[in-house]
């Protein structure tokens, strides 16, 4: 299946320039992280972010940069190394969560994000809708 975002796309969020084989990583990391996206608002909403996504439910750019936040925590762990808890450069601070160095999370804010909102906000106060 497509992923959400490409390797470019997180080379530039990192301010990288990736060869070959960081290019080829990067993009199976991509599909990855696409998939469990898929996966867990499949479980957590019940849909298919796919079909939301071409709906107009849920922005592409929201997909694409919750896809580019979550492989570059894991491309920060893979250069940090996964017994650290962080490290700090002059540029930027890498701060790694707990029990989730080692493997691809959606925080709740990411999932809230991708979460299509289903409610009918219409005859509520301060609800605007034309037609």
């Amino acid at each position: 299946m497509a992923t959400y975002a490409i390797a470019t796309e997180v080379a530039t969020r990192l301010g990288l320039t990736f060869d070959a084989v960081q290019t080829n990583q990067a993009n199976a990391l991509l599909e990855d992280v696409s998939a469990f996206m898929r996966a867990r608002i499949r479980k957590v909403a019940g849909v298919d972010l796919d079909v939301e996504i071409a709906a107009g439910r849920v922005d592409t750019a929201v997909a694409k940069g919750v896809c580019c936040q979550v492989a570059m925590l894991a491309i920060d762990v893979a250069e940090t190394g996964p017994a650290k808890q962080g490290e700090t450069y002059p540029e930027r601070s890498v701060q790694i969560r707990v029990g989730a160095a080692a493997e691809l999370y959606l925080t709740d804010t990411q999932v809230d994000l991708l979460t299509p909102t289903t409610t009918d906000e219409r005859g509520k106060a301060f609800s605007v809708h034309p037609g």
